[in-house]
């Protein structure tokens, strides 16, 4: 069973809570023929940037009133797609934490390994909310 990460310093159980969304956003390049007709989120959405995967605490995002697509704000062209935390902890053994900046105070991270085996999980799992390339929610 891998280790998890839950109750170290790179998991905050209280600002980022199980039951929760945290939602990733999703460039043009990772939105990705499926083999079938259709189009898919590539497993290469959820890699690490800087020791973690960079998402929007949809905690955050509701005390602040905003909606998720609150988090692709000067990012046009980008997709998003939801995970929810509870798989993410529970599931995938990954820690979430809050990391605001002055542009994005909802800003958090995801922490822990993300080998080929969990990125996959978590391809699987992700729900498109935006699709890339298109402005409106639950486009297709």
């Amino acid at each position: 069973m891998p280790t998890s990460v839950a109750s170290s310093p790179q998991d905050d159980l209280k600002a980022v809570p199980n039951g929760s969304s945290v939602y990733r956003r999703i460039a043009a390049d990772w939105w990705i023929d499926d083999g079938e007709g259709g189009r898919r989120v590539s497993s290469q959405a959820f890699q690490d940037k800087d020791g973690y995967m960079s998402v929007a605490v949809g905690a955050v995002l509701d005390e602040m009133e905003l909606g998720p697509e609150a988090a692709l704000n000067g990012h046009e062209g980008y997709g998003l797609a939801r995970l929810d935390v509870s798989f993410l902890r529970l599931t995938v053994h990954l820690g979430l934490t809050c990391l605001p900046t002055e542009s994005e105070p909802w800003h958090g991270g995801v922490w822990g390994k993300k080998t080929s085996g969990v990125k996959n999980r978590l391809q699987g799992v992700a729900e498109i909310v935006v699709v890339p390339g298109n402005d409106s929610p639950n486009s297709s």
